[in-house]
């Protein structure tokens, strides 16, 4: 069996700012600092109003900030809406 390499990679998102990144089949869209979109998502790894942890299909990824909610959640896409202070991917 392959061992799964680890990396980590923060971003901060400040007011305004529109950022989508795309990881094969996951996708991400961060509208300002109070919502994010995410596909492929897999499950739900951890689910508190600081943090949000979510298995994706090519990596894992951590939504953290205050007042964290989940608005939609439908097949591989979850809606997280709150104050985000930043979000961590590890691959």
């Amino acid at each position: 069996m392959k061992k799964r390499e680890k990396r980590l990679v923060s971003h901060i998102i400040s007011d305004g700012v529109l950022l989508r990144q795309e990881l094969s089949r996951m996708t991400l869209t961060v509208e300002g600092r109070e919502q994010v979109l995410i596909t492929g998502c897999k499950r739900i790894a951890c689910y508190t109003e600081r943090c949000i942890r979510l298995e994706l299909t090519d990596a894992n990824l951590a939504v953290e900030g205050c007042y964290l909610t989940m608005k939609t959640y439908f097949g591989d896409r979850i809606l997280i809406s709150g104050i985000i202070e930043a979000l961590r991917f590890e691959v």
